[in-house]
């Protein structure tokens, strides 16, 4: 199975669509710089195939934060799509990106499988993959996702990891994928699985035995328990026991139906019930008297203390209140000295402020009115201008116009309505006149019309009239021997008929000329009324340019009463503002002067005085020294006053909370809270307390010693049924002791098959890896470079319970061996990585896909190398070891041209990569059908013939190389 095509649309370094035809190629080189799409190419391989690309399958942290398989230009998703074919039909896959938010774009991936006219989608097209591109006997024993990248695809990551970063045990788990007996790891885990069941039984099994024998002991210990009181048993009887609840039931309150019932069930359940009541009724004590009482036991000489504390800071409170109050008095009295004469001198500016508003608002309202009215009339006027071709919306407007001016009679408007009214007249008449001129010149022009078409009728009356005696003239000619008139019959000569026609072509019809004058008369008369028309159009169009001119200096006039409102407006807005700052200074004056007692009218200089010394005296007797003190603040103090006073209220509000929770009311006392009567209500809620407990208490003695021989008649009364279970449960015991033997030695038998696993797929992988490494060997001797380690084989250990598969190389002559991923260097490394994949890609078995890719295999290996390696490229695909389709990249420009020169006589497709931007990368073949350009060796037919002359040159080139190698001793190079 081998690639046609494979197309590719925003995947990583690709934008737009680009596509490679590998029908017919058995080898495709794909050459260009680093950075040009090459490794592009063979992700997309990969992807297509797999859903994953090897080389990000480790670094999973960061590449679960970054997107890389959509191309960062593409507008669309990612999309690969690959055409396999075999001998007989073609299997379209077809993978791209699913569109989700999210960092990252790889793991989510939609596919879709064409095959055999049918369309796989979702989970269906994963496994209809999965069953064609992997042999059958291999389904269940592969992960194509990591069996590709051994076998298929090498990339350049991969070429590293096969030795240096892999260790010896995932390279025997690699080698045991592709040889099939990592299946038996499957195997492990499943017996692993069994044991972890069985331990699960085990345990499980363990538990009931230790559970069972804690029971068999108990149910011995209750036996033992009822014997050591074998002396009291037999006074257990329904009747003994009901006549203890009888005895009980008066102090209990036991209901009748309890005590003669033989089901001692019933007076268990009375008495549980009872016992949880009375220890609710407990709880309920201590929450409703029990706690309260402490409290207030405990802090009733604080209380009593904390009463008398308030009631001195209340007093202090109100002396020290007082003295804050006069101070502001104080205050009010400087500041209405200070603003008594300012006061005078603003009432008598606040009646002036209250003229000038009252003028200011007068004339604004003045502006507003003059400048609505000939807004209204300028609007009126110019619909009387608008509507004048309308004749009877004009009339009906007229009306309505003249009537709004004669309402007109404020300042210079009067003149504009005069002036208006004037204009709008003379527009009327003329316009009348106007219409009925027209109608008139309508009427003429109609008469002139009617004329003309009957002097046209009489006209064509006429001539035709002359054609006929014409006609009648040219017969009477052209006959002699007429009698009669042709036209009316009557007998008369041709002679004189002749001379009638002569008369009555002289003639002419004497209403024509009448008709003529008259048309004529009419015509002069329409043409002056036509001039008389104009005269009186030109007189209204003059009448209307001067009403718009009026109307223009009407507008002017509005604008100018609008902005003489606005200045209005400013001017009231600034006396209003003058107002009610005289207002609040008169009015905060006034409020001073009733806060201290005084009407304004009252307020004098002399009173002012008088209070303030009576204010200081007072004030002096408040507070003593205190008030002589400089740094004294009564904020302060009356701020700690205020605070002490909250903290002792809290504190009684407490304890009066507790008072009223054991039933103390105040209302009933005529001292609400006097010290005795609280002391006498707490000692008498106190002994009620104790009291009401002693009661609970013996009756819960009582309950419980009840409930304690009931307990035990019913443990002797269970006796029988004890030994009974007891003898049932010994013989469960004995089978589950007999169950856990057998799960025991089940767990053993499976611990052994876990442990020897390892042992056994070593055994089935060593004759299979020695197959392999005979494949192997061929390979690097063809390619290897070392001067003495010619030989590589393997060896196989176990460590820790798991296999582990190291390299070893070899030389023959010395008998020396060592691990080449310690000695080699890193080209020799990638020759052994290369010996590995290739040995592994030919001597697959797993899928029918028959395909070799290889990225960029050359690096760091030298020249002898690099032929070494073409030369076995060449045999792989000619068909003779195998039918591979190989496909090969590198960025060396020697390398490639050495490949086109070796494989020029094979099956050569080439991409060529000559530049890169952000439309993608571009190749040397602009066919938008394919990238790909079958080559074509410029050689005649003769060069077939010398080919095996030039590979004895190559080989002779090889050992010259060979000898002239620095690297080999000298004694080597014979």
């Amino acid at each position: 199975m081998r690639i046609k095509w494979i197309e590719v649309i925003g995947f990583r370094g690709y934008r737009e669509r680009i596509r490679f035809n590998l029908e017919g190629i058995k080898i495709l080189l794909v050459y260009g710089p680093n950075g040009h799409g090459k490794t592009s190419f063979f992700d997309a391989l990969e992807w297509a195939l797999t859903g994953q690309i090897s080389r990000y399958e480790n670094n999973i942290a960061e590449r679960n934060h970054s997107k890389f398989l959509n191309n960062l230009f593409a507008e669309e998703r990612a999309e690969v799509k690959l055409c396999l074919y075999d001998d007989h039909e073609n299997i379209l896959i077809k993978r791209a990106c699913q569109k989700k938010k999210g960092l990252t774009d790889y793991g989510h991936s939609d596919l879709t499988i064409n095959y055999r006219g049918e369309v796989f989608e979702g989970e269906t097209a994963q496994n209809t993959l999965r069953k064609l591109i992997v042999n059958l006997e291999w389904v269940d024993k592969v992960k194509i996702e990591k069996t590709l990248s051994l076998t298929h695809v090498l990339g350049q990551e991969q070429l590293n990891s096969l030795l240096r970063n892999n260790s010896s045990k995932e390279r025997y788990n690699m080698v045991s994928s592709l040889i099939g007996t990592e299946q038996f790891y499957l195997f492990r885990e499943q017996f692993t699985d069994s044991l972890k069941k069985i331990k699960n039984e085990m345990l499980e099994k363990s538990a009931l035995v230790v559970e069972m024998k804690n029971r068999i002991n108990h149910q011995n210990h209750l036996i033992e328990e009822l014997k050591k009181k074998g002396v009291l048993t037999t006074s257990y009887n329904n009747i003994s026991i009901q006549q203890k609840i009888k005895e009980a039931s008066d102090v209990l309150n036991i209901p009748n139906e309890v005590i003669s019932s033989s089901d001692t069930n019933l007076a268990q359940t009375f008495i549980h019930k009872l016992l949880m009541s009375s220890k609710q009724s407990r709880v309920k004590l201590d929450n409703e008297l029990g706690t309260p009482l402490s409290f207030l036991n405990e802090n009733y000489n604080q209380w009593v203390f904390n009463e008398n504390e308030m009631s001195r800071l209340k007093i202090e409170k109100s002396r020290f209140e007082r003295a804050k109050q006069l101070i502001e008095e104080l205050n009010d009295i400087k500041y209405l000295q200070e603003m008594f004469y300012n006061y005078v001198k603003y009432t008598d500016l606040q009646e002036q402020t209250r003229l000038q508003e009252r003028n200011a608002f007068q004339e604004a309202e003045e502006y507003v009115t003059k400048r609505e009215r000939l807004y209204e009339l300028a609007t009126s006027l110019t619909k009387v201008i608008n509507r004048i071709p309308d004749y009877e919306k004009f009339e009906v407007l007229i009306f309505y116009t003249l009537e709004l001016i004669s309402k007109i009679e404020i300042d210079n408007s009067t003149k504009f309505g005069l002036e208006a009214d004037r204009q709008v007249r003379i527009i009327t008449d003329l316009n009348r006149v106007c219409i009925i001129e027209e109608r008139t010149l309508k009427e003429s022009k109609g008469k002139i019309n009617k004329l003309e078409m009957l002097l046209d009728e009489m006209k064509v009356r006429d001539q035709k009239y002359r054609q006929l005696l014409t006609m009648i003239q040219d017969f009477v000619v052209s006959k002699d021997d007429i009698e009669t008139c042709p036209a009316c019959g009557i007998l008369k000569s041709p002679n004189e008929i002749l001379n009638h026609i002569h008369i009555q072509q002289n003639d002419m019809d004497p209403s024509l000329p009448l008709l003529e004058s008259e048309l004529l008369e009419e015509k002069t008369k329409f043409e002056h009324q036509k001039r008389v028309l104009s005269n009186t159009e030109y007189r209204l169009r003059d009448a209307i340019q001067l009403l718009e001119e009026m109307v223009t200096e009407i507008n002017a006039q509005v604008k100018y009463n609008n902005d003489m409102h606005s200045q209005a407006l400013l001017k009231l807005e600034q006396v209003q503002i003058e107002s009610k700052d005289l207002t609040i200074s008169t009015r905060r004056f006034e409020e001073t002067a009733r806060k201290i007692g005084f009407h304004s009218y009252q307020v004098e200089m002399s009173t002012l005085q008088d209070k303030q010394k009576e204010i200081i005296q007072e004030y002096n007797s408040l507070l003593g020294q205190a008030a002589q003190d400089e740094y004294f603040n009564i904020d302060v103090v009356l701020s700690n006053i205020i605070r002490q006073m909250g903290e002792r209220r809290n504190f009684s509000e407490r304890y009066y909370h507790n008072l009223h929770q054991i039933g103390y009311d105040p209302l009933q006392t005529e001292d609400r809270y006097n010290t005795n009567n609280v002391t006498v209500h707490i000692e008498k809620q106190s002994k009620e307390l104790s009291t009401t407990l002693k009661k609970l208490d013996d009756k819960e003695s009582l309950a419980s010693a009840l409930l304690e021989e009931l307990a035990l008649f019913e443990k002797y009364a269970q006796m029988d049924v004890l030994k009974m279970e007891q003898e049932q449960d010994k013989e469960t015991l004995n089978r589950w002791n007999h169950e856990l033997l057998i799960l025991q030695r089940h767990y053993e038998i499976l611990d052994d098959l876990v442990k020897n696993v390892p042992n056994a797929i070593d055994l089935l992988s060593q004759k299979a890896i020695k197959g392999l490494f005979d494949t192997i060997q061929l390979i690097y001797e063809k390619i290897n470079s070392h001067p003495k380690f010619d030989k590589i084989d393997f060896k196989s250990d176990q460590w820790w319970g798991s296999n582990n598969l190291m390299l070893q190389v070899s030389s023959g002559a010395d008998n020396l061996n060592g691990n080449p991923n310690f000695i080699y260097s890193s080209a020799q490394i990638n020759a052994v990585a290369i010996s590995l994949f290739l040995a592994m890609a030919l001597q697959q078995k797993w899928s029918p896909l028959n395909f070799i890719a290889m990225d960029d295999p050359i690096q760091s290996m030298d020249d002898l190398n690099v032929l070494a390696l073409v030369d076995l490229i060449r045999v792989i695909s000619d068909g003779r070891v195998s039918d591979k389709q190989i496909i090969i990249s590198t960025h060396d420009s020697k390398f490639f041209d050495l490949m086109l020169k070796k494989f020029r006589y094979q099956k050569v497709g080439v991409v060529e990569f000559d530049g890169y931007s952000e439309w993608g990368p571009s190749t040397t073949n602009r066919d938008k059908e394919s990238a790909v350009i079958r080559y074509e060796p410029k050689c005649d037919k003769k060069d077939k013939l010398y080919e095996k002359i030039f590979e004895k040159e190559e080989n002779f080139i090889r050992e010259e190389t060979l000898k002239s190698d620095s690297r080999f001793p000298e004694e080597f190079r014979d």
